[in-house]
Parts: structure tokens; sequence; C-alpha cells
């Protein structure tokens, strides 16, 4: 038996009076091996392993920071080898394998917004729903100007974005993951909070 499985007859064979080789039953569980004999039954000391292919349930939470931490659930997560941001390795030593259930990740310096994939030996699982990266913003090109001025905003993951000047939103006129353009809103003076929105959540300037 494996763990409470039992190994049908034909899936196991007897080598010799020391050895046996057996078939890792269908829906086996990792946990101890068991064989029994007239005489009796022994029980392996330590447990047996069984790997499944990983399945991605969910994960927490939905969005989150460069470097910040995430809760991947699921199964299969045993012998774990790669966690992955939008095909960004989280790299060794970056993620946690905290039981079959349960991982946890660190968002990569580089990671930008996309599926979640888990790999083990068996297979590779890939999230349903979407990680979200909160934007970054690195520099704001000029710093001072009037309405209808030109605003370079340089960072990372901010793609889908909108821009904030204080409460007012602007949709800006040319968006990629690294650079934003934006039109200063007329009715806008004096000192301006700037923020970039999407749906990773908010970076102040």
């Amino acid at each position: 038996k494996f763990n409470s499985t039992t190994v049908t007859a034909g899936n196991y064979t007897l080598v010799s009076d020391t050895q046996i080789k057996a078939n890792v039953p269908a829906g086996a569980a990792s946990g101890k091996i068991s064989v029994t004999t007239p005489a009796g039954t022994g029980t392996s000391v330590s447990d047996f392993t069984v790997l499944i292919p990983p399945t991605i349930t969910s994960f927490s939470p939905a969005n989150g920071a460069q470097g910040s931490n995430v809760v991947i659930t699921g199964t299969g997560f045993t012998s774990i080898t790669s966690v992955k941001f939008n095909e960004v390795e989280a790299g060794a030593g970056n993620f946690t394998v905290n039981s079959a259930t349960q991982i946890t990740a660190k968002v990569p310096a580089s990671a930008t917004s996309g599926k979640i994939k888990v790999t083990n030996t068996l297979g590779t699982a890939t999230s349903v729903n979407t990680f979200y990266v909160t934007p970054f913003i690195s520099t704001i090109n000029p710093t001072v100007g009037s309405s209808g001025a030109t605003v370079t905003i340089s960072g990372t993951n901010l793609e889908s974005a909108t821009v904030k000047f204080n409460s007012t939103s602007v949709t800006p006129a040319t968006n990629t993951a690294t650079t934003i353009t934006v039109l200063v809103p007329n009715g806008i003076s004096g000192a301006v909070n700037v923020t970039v929105v999407n749906a990773g959540g908010t970076s102040n300037a």
C-alpha cells in the first residue's frame, strides 16, 4: 500500500526476499509504504511523496508591487521548480513551498502584469486570472509647465494607465509599459500631485 491505497495484483513484482518493484497506484497520496505478508505488515519509516501535475486555484492579493509577496493556492505543489510572473522567473530563494497546496512567492523586480505559472517535474499550471503589477514612476519631465503642456512620465507597468493631476483624471496622449505622455489639464495651478493609476494600483510621483 502507498498510504492507504492498495497496489492491485499485477502492478507489483516480488524481485527477491528483500525487494519488491511496485507501480504507484492512481489516486495514491503521499505517506508511508506498507507491505503485508502472512507473517504481518511492515511500514516504512519515511514518507513516500506522490507527485502530481500542479494546478492553481487562486492567488492573493490580486495585485501588488514588484518585490511584494503573493500567496498562491492550488494542488501538486510538492517539488515545484519554477514560479513565473508573466514569464519572468521569481528565481531560487524568492519562493517558498509552504505545503502541497500553497506557495509564497516574491514578485520579481522586472515583472509585468500577466498570468502566474508554477512548474514541477510533471507539468506547468497557469492561473486563470491576471496578476496586476502596481505601476512605478521613476521620472517626470518637465516638472514645471502651463496648462496644455506635454509631460512625459517614465517608469514601469504604466500600460493602460490614466494620470491624475491632483484629483483631475486625464487620458494619456500616448501610453506604453514604460512611458506616458499627457497634457496638463486646464484649471491646474501651483504644486500638483501627479499619480498614475491602472489595474495594479496607484503610483505617486
